[in-house]
């Protein structure tokens, strides 16, 4: 039997500022070559049309949570917006990650080592998973999504959310805004 490995998420913005480098699809992996990573802007010219969309995707309210302001970084490429019901909170963050299909099938490779999220997507569009604090999904739990459509989703609920809080939460969020075009 195959020891799980440990995954330690660090900050979305600090993978995407060191080469948009997501911790567990590119470990021991040689970096991308410049002219590669150059080419793989997504919208770049277009900074307002992925500001909108990334904002879509992250609506004003998800009853019965409620939403904190929105941030939007067109430049950098993403949107944040914090959602809290009672003493549960999580912040979703999403930004501008595109992958190749090799990349992607990575992506879905290494996270069946996790408890795979039920998306309101077909399989083919995203795949997310779930790193839970202790054993399962009952403590404390994080969200990570990779989308075809070259956005990744980052649920952050900094020790305040079980899995079914944000399974609840992520019911509520338009991820198929990301898919539509």
């Amino acid at each position: 039997m195959l020891a799980r490995r440990r995954w330690r998420p660090i900050p979305l913005l600090a993978a995407l500022a060191l080469g948009g480098a997501c911790p567990r699809s590119d470990a021991g992996r040689a970096p991308v070559p410049e002219a590669a990573a150059a080419a793989r802007p997504l919208e770049a010219a277009s900074g307002g049309a992925l500001a909108a969309r990334l904002a879509r995707a992250l609506p004003d309210g998800a009853p019965p949570f409620t939403a904190g302001p929105l941030l939007v970084e067109a430049k950098d490429g993403y949107a944040r917006r914090r959602y809290e019901r009672g003493a549960v909170a999580a912040e979703i963050t999403v930004a501008a990650r595109p992958q190749t299909a090799a990349e992607f099938a990575d992506w879905e490779a290494q996270s069946r080592d996790y408890p795979q999220a039920a998306l309101a997507l077909p399989p083919s569009a995203a795949n997310g998973f779930f790193t839970c604090a202790g054993p399962g999904t009952q403590g404390a739990c994080d969200l990570h999504i990779q989308m075809r459509a070259g956005f990744h989703v980052e649920v952050m609920s900094g020790g305040h959310a079980t899995r079914a809080d944000l399974d609840q939460l992520m019911a509520r969020i338009p991820l198929a805004a990301l898919v539509d075009r």
